[in-house]
């Protein structure tokens, strides 16, 4: 059992969702929710869970002013280091994690840097070395659009997941969906590895998931309903500012 003190949070996404609305010159991770900017939302979660230590994935989109705003990650009292992917267009977000290999030792989080959490989930004390964990979220269908979010049946016991879907379809009673962060173990990056030789076009986050429910190694860690979104569109956007105006 080990502790998770670094995180790889992905800032690569050119936010075709919110085009044409936020101008082309803005990296979507500097628009505006509520009153700062996208990107304090996953930086404050990942402080706030302990984390230590983040690895920043950027693309080749307007980065100085998101370099600025985020500087060395002193507002947060982490050490923040940036690192730059290649080709993450033809082979997908995924992929882009393979850059920090060298780097990461160990479990590490993943965090989208889309992902809003509006209650810190909690981080277990001790992981597996050998498994992977995903924040899992009972969904209302007033909070967000279903079709975004991968769906999770896990086992209420071991929290084993058991399955793992993305449609517009409710297949469940009382669905839980797959938020933006994961525990990963250092072993994921050989499964990206193997999984890249083998699969064409773009290597996805759930790709991966649903390669480790296939190997019984993914762990559902619930947290409670209406905690979190992703803040990749509009309507999430007002959702999140409906929730934290005063």
């Amino acid at each position: 059992m080990t502790t998770v003190k670094t995180a790889l949070l992905l800032c690569g996404g050119n936010g075709s969702r919110l085009r044409p609305a936020l101008a082309k010159s803005i990296n979507k991770h500097l628009a505006t929710v509520h009153n700062k900017p996208m990107v304090h939302y996953p930086l404050s979660t990942l402080a706030q869970m302990g984390v230590e230590n983040v690895f920043i994935t950027l693309t080749g989109h307007h980065n100085d002013p998101l370099l600025a705003e985020i500087g060395m990650g002193e507002n947060w009292n982490i050490n923040v280091c940036f690192v730059y992917p290649q080709r993450i267009a033809i082979y997908g977000p995924a992929a882009s994690m393979m850059v920090a290999e060298r780097w990461i030792k160990g479990s590490f989080v993943l965090m989208l840097g889309d992902s809003i959490y509006l209650q810190t989930p909690p981080m277990p004390d001790l992981v597996d070395p050998n498994l992977a964990y995903c924040w899992a979220m009972p969904f209302d269908l007033d909070w967000d659009d279903i079709s975004k979010y991968a769906q999770v049946g896990f086992d209420k016991k071991t929290g084993k997941v058991n399955f793992l879907k993305r449609t517009n379809e409710i297949l469940s009673e009382k669905p839980f969906i797959q938020t933006g962060a994961w525990i990963f173990p250092q072993s994921i990056f050989a499964l990206i590895k193997e999984m890249l030789k083998q699969k064409e076009g773009e290597l996805r986050i759930s790709d991966l998931t649903a390669e480790l429910v296939k190997k019984s190694r993914l762990v559902a860690l619930p947290i409670p309903r209406k905690s979190f979104i992703d803040a990749g569109t509009w309507p999430a956007i007002r959702k999140v500012e409906e929730v934290l105006k005063p």
